[in-house]
């Protein structure tokens, strides 16, 4: 199998197995690192590319993408996962001169700005570090300018209409781009995920777009939201729902309200990193120790 047969064959497996993998990463993660747990399933389809490039495509295939997502789930805690381990993939696989689909350059530009921000994600005790504490001088500037690179030649190929890959490595790219958390363009990002939702409507993408207008429009703006999302059951009635909307309530300084969300959130979760984490979050956003 040629090496760009194999390329197709990922993207096709991304596009089918990238949601089930990230549900599944989410748990071993926790509910407020949706983001990451996205980004360690596309490092897993980066090892895909180096691993069957050599040694052929497995016979079940969604098997080892789950196993080695996984695996780098627990290397990534551990610290012992570095963005320069995986630069090289991305350069074997960018510099193809067959990678030209508009769609599967944007999902390179995605996979850039999503490895250039690993390092400064677990501090130097093991705990994941939400993106507005993350230390940001530890980002690669030089992989983030190639997923800029990346992102502006996407958009110049022959697709005539963004997609789900165009959009979401737009978003990742307007969080690159701030110097601080502060200074992150929500009102664009808010925009982004209007149209993600349009052309991809998924429970995540809901939840994410609900957390964004929180810091555009206010807390409460978001409650109202996932609150809404939840009544017409459209996310899943689990611990994510509720740890979010814990966050929220404490960010709004309602403690009560968020009191009930986070024990109900810390019943349904399903394992100990979990429940510290949930703690974690509504913690800092109550400004308690």
């Amino acid at each position: 199998m040629n090496a760009g047969t194999i390329r197709t064959e990922i993207e096709l497996l991304f596009r089918r197995e990238s949601g089930r993998l990230t549900a599944v990463l989410t748990r071993i993660l926790g509910p407020h690192n949706l983001s990451l747990a996205e980004d360690v399933v596309q490092e897993s389809f980066i090892a895909a590319l180096d691993h069957w490039s050599a040694g052929g495509i497995p016979d079940n295939a969604p098997a080892w993408l789950l196993t080695t997502a996984r695996r780098r789930a627990i290397d990534l805690i551990r610290r012992e996962r570095t963005r320069r381990r995986f630069a090289p993939d991305l350069a074997v696989f960018l510099d193809q001169p067959s990678v030209s689909n508009s769609s599967t350059v944007a999902l390179l530009a995605l996979m850039c700005f999503a490895a250039a921000r690993l390092d400064s994600r677990i501090d130097d005790s093991g705990r994941l570090v939400p993106l507005d504490q993350q230390d940001r001088s530890l980002w690669d500037r030089t992989l983030i300018d190639r997923g800029f690179s990346y992102l502006q030649q996407s958009s110049q190929m022959e697709a005539l209409w963004a997609g789900p890959y165009h959009l979401e490595a737009a978003i990742a790219s307007r969080h690159c781009s701030a110097a601080t958390f502060g200074d992150t363009d929500w009102p664009s990002i808010c925009n982004l995920y209007d149209r993600l939702l349009e052309i991809a409507p998924t429970p995540l993408t809901s939840l994410n777009r609900a957390v964004a207008i929180s810091y555009r429009s206010g807390p409460q703006a978001g409650i109202d939201l996932i609150e809404g999302l939840d009544s017409a059951g459209v996310v899943p009635h689990s611990h994510v729902v509720a740890a979010s909307l814990a966050h929220l309530y404490a960010r709004a300084g309602q403690p009560e309200r968020a009191r009930g969300h986070l024990e109900a959130a810390l019943a349904r979760a399903r394992t100990e990193h979990e429940r510290r984490l949930i703690e974690l979050q509504v913690s800092r956003a109550t400004g308690s120790p």
